[in-house]
């Protein structure tokens, strides 16, 4: 006696092997080797596969219905394909009418197979607009399929897939028909990211989201219009203002190990370090999720978890620590606003009597404050601290 079994996206061990593209009624023959399906949707095309094991043993012969060119799925309501799965490249719809053989292999551990779960999406990964989910063994190389209608892939390339070693999500940019690139620079034409933005066609209004802007900036006007299909669009940025940077007057002295150095996003700077036992001057606080940095030059901050601190909040320009402090007789307004060290090494401060300060130095190439300037036993320094200078030989 013949059973009737319904299949439309079965779970089997917990995992989603395949399903047949059209929810369908399967007449399973005592022998197993040939099953019919409901007839196909509009638009589908009807192939009559034939599953074989990896001994090229004939499983079963059954009609598949879906699109040219999608993925074939192995239907686990079929009695003969349960626990099979396709271990290799996955075989995908011909021509209507086209009859061919496939091969399957048994799944004898169930952690061989994984599931890649696949989120389209325009613009930035918040904005999914379609899925997909493919199933096999590790490693499987497979094809996307299921591309929303009326959008097409940014990379051409990443229709091709390869199935991970877990089951875990992939992000795929897609378009519309008429798309732009927009690459971020600042004021100084310094290229800090870009992204994508499309339409249906030229002259479609489309705005910028938070997550397309490079983190850490801003733009003045988010509205954009698309241009020819193909062009670049080139948008200048700010530096946000960050709340949580205040003025700082210290000095951090590294350990054993000295330490990493940090951009003010608090991404670690990889090449770059504070050398073991050395002390480096410090402008600026930064308190970023929780953490606390110190400015030691440009946009490059030290953990305070990872150095000695000393010094105190610095909320106005003058010099903090009373007695003891020298001040060049000559010493006016400077005419800089900003100095920058110009040694690839360590750049020596002094202080106001002329004494050169040996357990702190300034970063190489970093930009500092300054409020005046003098002249110390003959040289022309520079103020970039509470009683310590900095020649004007070694800046710019």
């Amino acid at each position: 006696m013949k059973k009737s079994l319904i299949v439309s996206g079965l779970l089997f061990s917990g995992m989603i092997l395949g399903s047949v593209a059209t929810p369908a009624v399967v007449q399973a023959a005592d022998a197993a080797t040939t099953e019919a399906t409901e007839k196909q949707s509009v638009g589908q095309v009807s192939n009559n596969v034939t599953f074989k094991d990896t001994d090229g043993k004939k499983l079963v012969t059954m009609p598949m219905y879906g699109k040219v060119g999608d993925n074939l799925t192995v239907p686990q309501g079929s009695t003969a394909l349960t626990g099979y799965y396709f271990n290799g490249t996955v075989p995908v719809f011909q021509a209507d009418g086209s009859s061919y053989d496939v091969t399957v292999t048994k799944a004898t551990d169930y952690d061989n197979v994984v599931t890649l779960s696949v989120n389209y999406y325009l613009g930035d990964k918040s904005n999914v607009v379609g899925t997909e989910q493919i199933s096999g063994g590790k490693g499987v190389a497979a094809k996307l399929t299921t591309i929303p209608a009326g959008y097409t892939l940014v990379n051409a390339s990443d229709a091709n897939v390869k199935l991970p070693a877990q089951s875990g999500l992939l992000n795929v940019q897609v378009r519309q028909p008429v798309a732009n690139t927009v690459i971020f620079k600042t004021a100084d034409e310094s290229q800090v990211g870009t992204t994508t933005v499309s339409g249906a066609k030229v002259g479609d209004a489309v705005v910028l989201t938070d997550g397309q802007i490079p983190t850490g900036y801003t733009v003045a006007n988010k509205n954009l219009t698309l241009q020819a299909d193909g062009n670049t669009q080139i948008i200048t940025v700010t530096r946000a203002d960050n709340s949580g940077v205040t003025k700082y007057d210290g000095v951090a002295t590294t350990g054993t190990l000295g330490a990493r150095i940090y951009t003010q996003e608090g991404k670690m700077i990889t090449g770059r370090a504070l050398g073991a036992n050395t002390a480096w001057r410090l402008d600026k606080k930064l308190v970023l999720d929780g953490v606390t940095y110190y400015r030691v030059a440009t946009n490059e901050f030290v953990k305070a978890a990872d150095v000695t601190v000393t010094g105190s909040d610095a909320n106005t320009g003058s010099d903090n620590n009373g007695s003891g402090v020298t001040t060049p007789s000559d010493a006016v307004k400077t005419d800089k606003a900003v100095v920058t060290t110009i040694s690839d090494g360590p750049t020596f401060l002094y202080k106001g009597n002329g004494e050169k300060i040996s357990n702190r130095a300034l970063m190489p190439h970093s930009a500092w404050q300054t409020s005046k300037m003098g002249t110390i036993n003959g040289v022309k320094m520079y103020k970039v601290a509470t009683d310590e200078w900095v020649p004007a030989s070694d800046i710019k």
